[in-house]
């Protein structure tokens, strides 16, 4: 009788309050009536990664999800997810899971920190990729996340964090010309210390259709080589087989003074960077050279051959206008 009894008091309460809560039927907070709230888990590793670097968002559910915050669109029940920053700081991942009799799961949500690039090294080499053959690559990178390369006829510069530029080299003329900026010409991926660069590049050379292509290029184990007005000094000259040449001279102190078969002249100063680093400040002013002329910035390093003569020059400089980028004989 005592079970009846509740039965009733049960059935007369739903009738007067419009609710089954306190008689077992509900109760689920968030669950949806009466639904059982979706099961959830969801975490991002690694928790925290370089500009350039991928993470892995892993997540766990007994209904379908929705993402939200810095992911967006319907997700599986389960499921994993690489994702690739563009720019540092921290990234949200949230989902709520809902459905297969299951209501709305708590929202849960895992951060992923970003933070910039900074591995100073030299790359000299071949990139090497599909649909391409083998191409020149010369870059620098330096503790302050600034990269400088010259590939496949176009010289980028840039910052991490900020958009890359990207210049046409000349053949004939000291200074390429800023082409249309976007961002998406040039992304370096990740500089493994002491080891390898490895970017991606959109380009139309030599393929009209080529979509972005990443590569690889080599360490190069000279910028480890010590640094110095002593080292620097010495005669740098084109090399390029186009009839143009540029030539100039560096001193004991870093000056610089030079010309090219335009007319233009070249002064300024390179200026040693740690003494443990093959890695020179450049500042280059040009005159009488028209659209090029003005103060370029810029940075250099050795490039020693295999009997450990440094051969030949990795320079790039740059303005808001044109980039001086260079593979210079000694």
């Amino acid at each position: 009788m005592r079970v009846l009894h509740l039965t009733f008091a049960c059935l007369i309460t739903g009738l007067g309050a419009g609710l089954l809560a306190g008689c077992g039927g509900g109760g689920y907070g968030g669950g949806g009536g009466s639904n059982p709230p979706a099961s959830l888990s969801i975490s991002v590793d690694p928790d925290s990664i370089t500009l350039g670097e991928s993470a892995t968002i892993t997540w766990t559910s007994n209904a379908p999800c929705t993402a939200s915050g810095d992911w967006m669109g319907s997700k599986d029940m389960s499921g994993t997810e690489t994702v690739t920053p563009t720019a540092t700081g921290t990234y949200t991942y949230t989902l709520v899971c809902r459905g297969e009799g299951y209501g709305s799961s708590e929202r849960e949500s895992d951060t992923l920190t970003v933070t910039a690039a900074a591995v100073a090294g030299l790359v000299i080499g071949n990139g090497c990729c599909k649909g391409l053959e083998p191409f020149a690559v010369a870059g620098i990178t330096t503790d302050s996340g600034e990269d400088r390369f010259l590939l496949l006829d176009t010289h980028y510069v840039g910052k991490v964090g900020q958009a890359q530029a990207a210049y046409a080299t000349c053949g004939t003329c000291l200074a390429g010309e800023l082409k249309a900026a976007d961002p998406n010409d040039f992304k370096l991926l990740a500089v493994t210390p002491r080891t390898l660069a490895r970017a991606s590049v959109r380009t139309q050379q030599p393929t009209p259709s080529l979509n972005a292509v990443e590569f690889t290029v080599p360490y190069d184990k000279s910028f480890g080589r010590p640094a110095g007005a002593a080292a620097i000094q010495g005669i740098y000259t084109t090399n390029l087989g186009t009839g143009y040449t540029l030539t100039f001279t560096v001193d004991s102190t870093g000056q610089v003074i030079g010309s090219d078969t335009n007319g233009c002249r070249l002064a300024g100063r390179f200026s040693p960077g740690r003494a443990t680093e093959n890695q020179y400040g450049v500042k280059l002013d040009v005159s009488a050279c028209g659209r090029s002329d003005g103060l370029y910035k810029g940075r250099a390093a050795l490039i020693f051959d295999a009997t450990g003569k440094a051969a030949e020059l990795f320079l790039s400089a740059s303005n808001p206008r044109s980039a001086i980028g260079w593979r210079l004989s000694r």
